[in-house]
């Protein structure tokens, strides 16, 4: 069970989680959104991991703000002892005050929000 993060007032459903790529590890939160399809990271994360931001496949990420670029790389995000591929999206002026863990994430996991209690259960499917 995980409790969610106040940032600013405001509540969210957020992890811990490691993110691993190539040999180097990063511990970081991020909150799970479901209205997203895919995972985005800020470039502080790829920084610490060594990742080359701008040498990924370019994507255009949609949202209220307008349309930025992404850059993908294939990752992996370990929760508990299950590793999960993904391809994570990082933005080089991403102003979002957290990671988020998209849809991507969610597959093989059964995601439990509840509101009331301000907590989440996470079960591998």
């Amino acid at each position: 069970m995980f409790h969610y993060l106040t940032v600013g007032g405001k509540v969210y459903p957020a992890i811990p989680v490691n993110i691993h790529y190539r040999n180097t590890t990063e511990s970081v939160e991020a909150v799970l959104d479901s209205g997203s399809e895919f995972s985005i990271f800020k470039a502080e994360v790829a920084r610490a991991l060594k990742i080359p931001v701008e040498r990924g496949k370019e994507r255009p990420v949609t949202s209220v703000s307008g349309v930025t670029r992404s850059f993908v790389h294939a990752a992996q995000i370990q929760l508990f002892e299950r590793t999960v591929p993904v391809q994570m999206s990082f933005i080089k002026n991403f102003d979002f005050p957290f990671n988020l863990l998209g849809r991507d994430f969610f597959e093989g996991h059964i995601i439990t929000f509840e509101e009331k209690k301000k907590q989440l259960t996470i079960e591998e499917a």
